[in-house]
């Protein structure tokens, strides 16, 4: 998928495109998004990789919501992101 868009069509709605959530500073936000971008993922896909919601994903990426510890930890974990700041 290197040098495509990665767009999500939502029922109804404006498509969902990752590189919207690419400038948003909160650090978990930060993490979904380069987690997403390594993996080619959309935004569908990426939920599934991580094991949360789609909504809370999207919450996540806005810089609305941010993630438990125990949740960002576990994601840390499983791709080597480290403990502050990526």
């Amino acid at each position: 998928m290197t040098g495509k868009m990665l767009v999500v069509k939502m029922m109804g709605r404006k498509a969902v495109n990752l590189e919207d959530f690419k400038d948003v500073p909160n650090p978990h936000s930060k993490m979904l998004y380069q987690i997403a971008k390594d993996k080619g993922l959309t935004v569908t896909q990426l939920t599934y990789e991580v094991d949360l919601s789609y909504t809370f994903v999207l919450q996540i990426l806005k810089g609305i919501q941010f993630m438990s510890p125990k949740t960002a930890s576990r994601i840390r974990k499983k791709y080597n992101f480290p403990m502050y700041g990526i």
